[in-house]
């Protein structure tokens, strides 16, 4: 956690928190006409599991979502002017002892480990703060595109759930058998062919397994929750969880641009501060 509670606590954990809470409690308000318990109506209670919350969301989002590295590729493309391209790497260069080559797979590794040595060098002379704002951008809608998917996931499985409760209560735990054996499977065929990209391709495909899992979850709560399927209600769900997925679509180009809005924000803000020393012979 951060040592100090700031913006980016606020726009990386609470506000994804706060919708995957919004997301877990909509279905009981809208069809099952539940308010939220005393507890949590208390704005602080809610804030803190909202953010304890986020904690946990956060790490699941980076290995869902592709993750971009703009900073890796930047450096090649038109981002820069070629003057500023050349005097930046000579920059790196310099003052952190990085030499950058052309991108390639073996250059990767370097590249990111030069752009976080010039955020810190950033960070030591308190400069930086709209790359601040930037980095906190592209974490909140990272977080807001993976909670529309797992919102489309749960929303999607309640009216199954309600219009065909039977079904769903045995369909439900074969599903979710299934997809847990999935999970098994794919986890055994890694370890057993030691696959070089396990890492990242396995938890990825874990993750997104685990959440299909809120599908027949979904359809369980809807089974259990009433009788009598509330018809406006099950076609408000449902168009929600469509929306759900178009709300993923443009958090998820957002965080892309914001993620390469930080990335330029660093590089030019060190360019400026690597002239300004160089013009007072630091």
């Amino acid at each position: 956690m951060i040592d100090r509670f700031n913006f980016y606590d606020v726009y990386g954990y609470v506000l994804p928190g706060l919708a995957a809470l919004g997301v877990g409690w909509f279905p009981f308000w809208l069809l099952a006409t539940r308010d939220l318990p005393a507890g949590w109506s208390s704005a602080l209670f809610g804030v803190v599991v909202a953010y304890l919350l986020g904690h946990v969301l956060k790490p699941l989002a980076t290995t869902a979502l592709p993750r971009d590295e703009p900073s890796v590729t930047m450096l090649d493309d038109n981002t820069f002017p070629e003057e500023m391209r050349i005097l930046l790497l000579a920059a790196i260069h310099r003052r952190l002892g990085i030499p950058i080559g052309t991108a390639d797979a073996t250059e990767r590794t370097r590249r990111q480990a030069a752009f976080f040595a010039c955020r810190s060098a950033l960070l030591q002379s308190d400069a930086g703060s709209y790359a601040e704002q930037f980095e906190a951008l592209y974490v909140a809608c990272r977080g807001g595109a993976f909670v529309s998917i797992l919102a489309a996931f749960y929303w999607c499985g309640w009216p199954i759930g309600r219009y065909w409760p039977d079904a769903a209560g045995v369909v439900a735990p074969w599903v979710t058998a299934l997809l847990m054996l999935a999970v098994l499977i794919t986890s055994a065929w890694a370890r057993i062919f030691r696959l070089e990209k396990a890492p990242s391709v396995v938890s990825k495909a874990l993750l997104w397994l685990a959440a299909a899992l809120l599908l027949p979850a979904g359809a369980a709560l809807g089974a259990q929750s009433a009788s009598v399927p509330d018809t406006a209600g099950l076609l408000t769900l449902a168009t929600a969880s469509l929306a759900a997925l178009f709300f993923a679509s443009r958090f998820y180009e957002a965080y892309r641009e914001f993620a390469r809005q930080f990335a330029q924000t660093v590089y030019r803000d060190f360019y400026v501060q690597s002239r300004t020393l160089a013009e007072r012979g630091a």
